[in-house]
């Protein structure tokens, strides 16, 4: 028995009483029992509405039933029933009740993916369809008994739906299983929903076009790849409340005026206000996050804040990738990104929170945001490149780099920050006493960065004391030869080799070292180290006469690179080139009178060698004068 509402039709709840209104409408209410003929819906009056039977009480609606499975016919039945001992009659109601059990339970699973679904008259619908067929058939009702599994009492309402969707006889409650998943967020059944949006029963395409639509999908894997079809489908759907609002989601035109005070509605008019209170607020997740999704580009961010604490990695990553995409600080939420940054095990939080924090970052914070990249060097590439630090906040993350090893050229913005106005000048001089050898050859690549920007003079001189310094600290050697290195490839930069600015004249010599006697020290150790020696070979090929009275002065050192010249020209194992021009430079030295004698001893000793030729020009050169430039 139920009890329906005369005007809207709809049923009462169980606990109505007779005389009571309709709760819906507050329209008359009749009762209403099922005829066990035909197992429509008849009011309580003597015979059935559809097919004539006449109406039995309901306590003996079972034992009908099963007589009409006997065999009678409509109008033996009531007879029937009265004339049966009342202990038959009972039993024919246990038999019904057994098979009725068994449909209730597959009634309420339809009941229970209700809650999910737009629609509301699936368990009725049902349950209509499956009074007719009670009793059923041994075979058919062992099958439809199987297939009511029962779950836990303190199962999820995903697991229940996973369960109907398994175990279900009925395709349609699969199908609205699948929707309830979805509605779950169990994204793995969207594919199936989608499938339903070309069913032929028109109930059952307009709940899995609304499914696909909702705002929960369009927030989460986004709508299925079948947008016509599923526009098409919402414009002819008959809810035009739930329609148009997934029409006006999607960014289409929609005559009807959406539900007001849905969250959805607020979703689609940019509503902040509303969408502020759901992300600060504590409830559903996925509505958190979709209001903050929809709060980041409009720049308002400080409810944000406690959605980036509160959702998955995934979808930090998400409203992460929105903040920076904004490429503009964002101050309300610095504490927030720090806390990520530090305490997240996800590579692409930390990243993203990095990156958002580079965004206008104050030179006290630069610090706290090198320890948070936790040593990623996409993220140091951010903070060269992004942050905006002035001069010395950039110089506080060099000191960072390097006290931690990780100051390397090949770091992506490392040559952004060797601009012009940039790190500051003498950053290679302040912190070279405090790096090691490896460290030193980074910091001579970074400075032949920053001479290529600006070609700082003070940094030249420091970078070619720095390619001299092998005889004083031997150790250095390599940093020495990496010092070269960056030298020659800055002066390739200026041309035709006569141009380069160290070379062997009064200028460069007094610029670059204050004397001559200096750069005889010099030159003899670096000469003496094969590997350094080969460094030098453009200095020595162009050596002007300016220089001669400063070698003049130098009597002592001037003769000990000469020999250190002869050394290297007697060792096959330095290139040839080296050699040669080693050899022109020892006759060049000869040319000033003071060295012609022992000059000349040295060149002459070379007679029927491999130089022999190169040593007989250096002589004649000499007997014409010093004409060297």
């Amino acid at each position: 028995m139920r009890a329906i509402c005369e005007a809207c039709t709809r049923p009462q709840p169980l606990d109505w009483q007779p005389g009571d209104h309709c709760v819906w409408c507050g329209e008359a209410v009749r009762r209403e029992v099922r005829c066990f003929w035909c197992a429509n819906w008849t009011p309580a009056v003597k015979f059935c509405r559809t097919c004539g039977a006449a109406t039995v009480e309901s306590s003996v609606y079972g034992a009908a039933r099963m007589l009409k499975d006997a065999g009678c016919d409509r109008f033996t039945v009531p007879r029937q029933l009265t004339e049966l001992d009342p202990d038959q009659v009972e039993n024919f109601t246990r038999m019904y009740q057994e098979h009725a059990a068994v449909a209730a339970h597959h009634v309420e699973q339809a009941a229970f993916l209700e809650q999910y679904l737009e629609q509301k008259h699936w368990s009725a619908a049902l349950d209509q369809s499956l009074a007719p067929q009670l009793p059923w058939p041994s075979e058919r009702f062992e099958a439809m008994r199987a297939a009511a599994v029962r779950v836990p009492a303190q199962a999820a309402p995903l697991q229940v739906a996973r369960a109907i969707a398994e175990a279900s006889p009925f395709p349609v409650s699969r199908s609205l299983a699948a929707m309830a998943r979805l509605a779950l967020e169990d994204w793995t059944a969207l594919d199936e929903v989608a499938t339903c949006l070309t069913a032929p029963e028109d109930a059952l395409r307009t709940e899995a076009v609304l499914a696909v639509s909702h705002w929960r999908v369009l927030y989460g894997p986004g709508l299925p790849s079948r947008r016509r079809e599923i526009l098409e489908e919402l414009r002819r759907c008959p809810l035009r409340p739930a329609a148009s609002v997934r029409l006006a989601l999607l960014g289409e035109p929609t005559g009807d005026p959406l539900p007001p005070g849905d969250f959805a509605t607020a979703l689609a008019n940019d509503d902040v206000d509303f969408l502020s209170a759901t992300a600060a607020g504590p409830g559903d997740p996925m509505r958190r996050y979709a209001a903050a999704q929809k709060l980041i580009p409009r720049g308002v961010l400080t409810p944000v804040g406690p959605v980036l604490l509160a959702v998955s990695e995934e979808r930090q990553i998400e409203l992460l990738g929105l903040l920076e995409r904004r490429k503009k600080p964002a101050p309300e939420l610095r504490d927030t990104l720090f806390q990520l940054a530090r305490e997240t095990k996800h590579r692409r939080v930390r990243q993203f929170a990095c990156y958002t924090l580079c965004y206008g970052c104050p030179a006290d914070e630069v610090l706290a945001l090198s320890r948070a990249a936790q040593g990623d060097p996409q993220v140091y590439q951010a903070i060269l490149q992004r942050s905006g630090l002035p001069p010395s906040g950039l110089e506080m993350f060099g000191e960072f780099l390097l006290q931690t090893g990780a100051f390397r050229m090949s770091q992506f913005g490392m040559s952004d920050a060797a601009k012009q106005g940039r790190m500051p000048a003498d950053f290679v001089q302040h912190h070279w006493r405090d790096a090691n050898a490896e460290l030193r050859i980074e910091l001579c690549k970074f400075a032949e960065e920053q001479l290529g920007h600006y070609g700082d003079e003070t940094l030249h001189r420091f970078l070619v004391d720095v390619a001299f310094s092998a005889a004083l600290q031997p150790d250095d050697a390599g940093v020495s030869r990496q010092a070269w290195t960056c030298l020659n490839r800055w002066y390739d930069s200026f041309g035709y080799p006569r141009r380069r600015p160290v070379k062997v004249s009064a200028e460069s010599i007094a610029t670059f070292f204050g004397s001559g006697k200096l750069f005889a020290l010099r030159s003899t150790e670096l000469l003496r180290e094969r590997p350094l020696g080969e460094a030098i070979t453009a200095m020595l090929r162009y050596p002007e006469s300016s220089a001669l009275p400063g070698f003049a002065a130098a009597h002592r050192e001037t003769l000990a690179l000469a020999e250190a010249l002869v050394l290297a020209m007697r060792d096959s194992e330095v290139d040839f080139t080296l050699r040669l021009f080693c050899t022109d430079f020892l006759g060049y030295l000869g040319s000033e009178s003071t060295f012609a004698a022992p000059v000349t001893k040295l060149l002459t000793s070379f007679a029927g060698s491999d130089l022999d030729l190169q040593s007989r020009r250096a002589l004649e050169r000499m007997a014409n004068g010093p004409a060297w430039d």
